[in-house]
């Protein structure tokens, strides 16, 4: 019974089922199509996927980080010229700093070239590629092919950009020269307020507590750091203080061995020949304590910015002052005559010593001051007052030098012809060949600071202690 009734149904559906069909087609006939010309899109499944990217050849870090710190260099030091403020320091160190981009570029590609020969040979040993009529090579062969031909092309470049690295920095070397000879020469001959007037002095006393006040910030912060490093920086000082007072005892035994008293006069030969090692043992103490000083306060992180600038000048000015010390006590000798050089009497030597320790011992301090200044921005004004004061120190010590009379050294301690030098008049103004050029000098170093020319007067009187040192060391 159950499979009939399941017949009856099976049979009754497709009756029923057949004749609907039917009967809509025949209401509603279906429209042909027509025949598509475009094709149809294929789907992301169908799409072809695309070959895998071959990977960009890179030079090895030990190659690539030369060149491109290169061109960062370079790019650096050419917008610092773009937007340099500063004088005459700053684009000194700017000049520095380019001078060593372009002996890195030169030492860059010359470590280059030899790996671009080995890979370019490499290249040689794997012969011509083959031609379009000959069979293909291996494989492997064209993968090496591949590989050596992109390492040559990174060598290539790399060693270009070493050398253009060097061109574009040796342009900058010929810009920052024609800026510091423009800024030279603007500022030497600039005029300023003259500091004889109440003006500037007016406006120094109204500034003077916030300089003050800035100035005790920055003491007060590197005594902060300091006084963490309290153990280190007292053995540092007590060091450095015994460096300088152990080597000019040992400087003194020793001169005093080589250099007795002897009755006998030296010939000019021997005083000479003794000199070129005297001066520099007696620069040796205060050198050796000065670059001991600073290299112990760089070790502690003691000369951070913004005292990394006066501690370079402070260490340059003690080299300047050892170098002079040196060679002016070796010359004038006041209490050895028969070891001097210049043929001045015993009071003359040692008044002639003390005025010129002076002169070098205010250049130094006068440069020191300066980035003591730079160091707090000081206004304007400041820096014009401690010019003008520095050049009336340098004419006070000059007018001394000039006042003083030569004094002749007669006798056998006289360098040469001691027997036979006569002595003429000796007067405060001979020998007039040297005191007349040196009273310009003074009257040029005095009135261009009073009428304002400050850059002027500072110019000539650095030049000369700098001058001076040259001229001596020279003779």
């Amino acid at each position: 019974m159950p499979l009939r009734v399941s017949t009856l149904f099976v049979v009754l559906a497709l009756l029923f089922g057949g004749g609907m069909g039917s009967g809509a087609r025949a209401q509603q006939p279906t429209p042909p199509v027509a025949p598509s010309t475009a094709p149809t899109p294929p789907t992301p499944q169908d799409q072809p996927a695309p070959p895998p990217a071959a990977p960009k050849f890179t030079l090895p870090p030990d190659v690539a980080e030369p060149v491109s710190r290169l061109a960062r260099s370079v790019e650096a030091a050419e917008k610092s010229i773009q937007q340099l403020k500063e004088l005459e320091g700053e684009l000194s160190r700017l000049r520095t700093d380019v001078e060593r981009i372009i002996y890195d570029s030169t030492a860059t590609a010359e470590s280059l070239r030899p790996q671009l020969a080995e890979v370019k040979g490499q290249i040689e040993k794997l012969g011509a590629p083959p031609g379009k009529d000959q069979p293909p090579e291996s494989a492997v062969v064209a993968a090496e092919r591949q590989r050596l031909n992109e390492f040559a092309a990174a060598l290539d470049g790399a060693v270009k950009t070493a050398e253009l690295a060097w061109v574009r920095a040796k342009q900058l070397i010929d810009r920052i020269t024609v800026i510091r000879y423009q800024q030279f020469t603007r500022n030497l001959l600039e005029k300023r307020d003259s500091p004889v007037l109440p003006g500037i002095w007016r406006d120094i006393a109204e500034r003077f507590e916030t300089v003050v006040a800035r100035f005790r910030y920055y003491v007060s912060d590197w005594l902060t750091w300091a006084g963490r490093k309290s153990a280190p920086l007292w053995a540092l000082s007590l060091s450095t203080l015994a460096i300088l007072i152990l080597g000019k005892l040992l400087v003194a035994h020793r001169l005093a061995g080589r250099l007795p008293r002897t009755t006998a006069s030296p010939s000019f030969f021997d005083r000479t020949m003794k000199a070129a090692w005297v001066a520099p043992l007696r620069m040796a103490p205060l050198g050796i304590a000065a670059l001991a000083g600073y290299f112990g306060l760089e070790a502690l992180d003691l000369l951070y910015a913004p005292w990394n600038r006066p501690g370079a000048a402070l260490l340059q000015g003690a080299l300047v002052y050892a170098a002079a010390s040196g060679l002016l006590s070796t010359a004038f000798s006041p209490r050895r005559p028969q070891w001097r050089l210049f043929p001045v009497a015993d009071g003359t030597a040692a008044r002639l010593l003390v005025i010129m320790k002076l002169f070098v011992a205010v250049y130094v301090l006068d440069t020191v001051l300066l980035e003591i200044g730079r160091l707090l921005y000081v206004p304007l004004n400041f820096t014009v007052a401690q010019a003008f004061v520095s050049s009336l120190l340098f004419v006070g010590l000059l007018v001394a030098l000039l006042a003083t009379p030569f004094q002749h050294l007669i006798g056998p301690d006289r360098p040469v012809n001691g027997h036979e030098f006569v002595p003429g008049v000796v007067t405060r103004h001979t020998p007039r060949w040297l005191k007349i050029p040196l009273w310009v000098l003074a009257a040029l170093i005095l009135i261009s600071s009073a009428l304002g020319y400050v850059a002027l007067g500072r110019f000539v009187a650095h030049q000369l202690v700098l001058s001076g040192v040259v001229v001596l060391a020279a003779g």
